[in-house]
């Protein structure tokens, strides 16, 4: 809750975001939660889920920019 919160504030949310975390962290009814691994062949977080782009192959469908924010923001540092 408390990284949520703190991602959020960094991106410009107010500082009161926790209604809004607890929001994000619910879910949505449309889909339940979905496997994730960590792939050491791309060194990142992947998800099993039909809408994610964080499935195998990462997400080849985006522009090379977009694509390497999506892998930046996937490796552990």
């Amino acid at each position: 809750m408390t990284a949520v919160v703190e991602a959020l504030v960094a991106q410009g949310a107010p500082e009161a975001s926790e209604a809004l975390a607890r929001h994000l962290l619910r879910g949505h009814p449309m889909w339940g939660a979905e496997d994730w691994w960590f792939d050491e062949d791309e060194q990142s977080w992947l998800c099993e889920g039909d809408h994610s782009p964080r499935k195998v192959p990462l997400d080849d469908h985006l522009p090379p920019q977009q694509r390497a924010a999506l892998e930046a923001c996937l490796t552990p540092r």
